[in-house]
């Protein structure tokens, strides 16, 4: 009987993850379809290789030992930044965007993998600064091809991966463009390794 349930959550995890992959593929935008195949995506064998992977690094590994995070970016305190700062930055890409501080589940006790999961998303906007990227899909497939050339991180696997389908059948004559962003980002993301 526990084979049978398990087989249950198998095929449950495939369909909710067919769905919320053709939901991202139709609207590349819709970030709560991309927050839930994140979720999905935590309890696999690739985010194991992921978690092993960021782990391998000292700083990150401290980090996750710690659960370190600053709970998240929010306007109100980053709004008093001085100027030429990363505060600053961030806050003006979040306005520029109309970017809402990302609602973090980082509770104390939180497993390793939930961690990485939610400090990957709880940084987002700050990679976006720090390697001056826009939100356009070739530059959020950038920036997914950094972390994924980092840490093998299956969301940002998943992510270039359906930034180039979307664009091969939505917008093709931009896929030469695409094709040299994703590049650049494993690059840059083999680079800081």
């Amino acid at each position: 009987m526990e084979s049978f349930y398990k087989l249950l959550k198998i095929i449950k995890v495939i369909f909710a993850g067919i769905y919320y992959s053709l939901k991202i593929l139709i609207i590349p935008k819709d970030i709560t379809s991309i927050l839930r195949l994140g979720d999905l995506l935590t309890d696999t064998k690739a985010f194991d290789h992921c978690l092993q992977r960021a782990k391998s690094d000292i700083c990150a590994r401290q980090l996750i030992g710690e659960r370190y995070s600053q709970g998240g970016i929010s306007v109100e305190t980053i709004k008093h930044s001085p100027a030429g700062t990363l505060g600053a930055a961030v806050l003006e890409h979040m306005r520029k965007f109309k970017l809402d501080s990302y609602g973090l589940i980082m509770k104390s006790g939180v497993s390793e993998r939930v961690y990485l999961r939610e400090r990957q998303r709880e940084i987002h906007d700050i990679l976006h600064c720090v390697f001056d990227l826009d939100i356009e899909i070739k530059d959020e497939a950038k920036l997914n091809a950094i972390v994924m050339a980092q840490v093998y991180s299956p969301i940002a696997t998943l992510i270039v991966a359906g930034s180039v389908i979307h664009t091969l059948f939505k917008s093709p004559n931009e896929l030469p463009i695409l094709i040299d962003s994703i590049i650049d980002g494993v690059e840059i993301g083999r680079r800081s390794v």
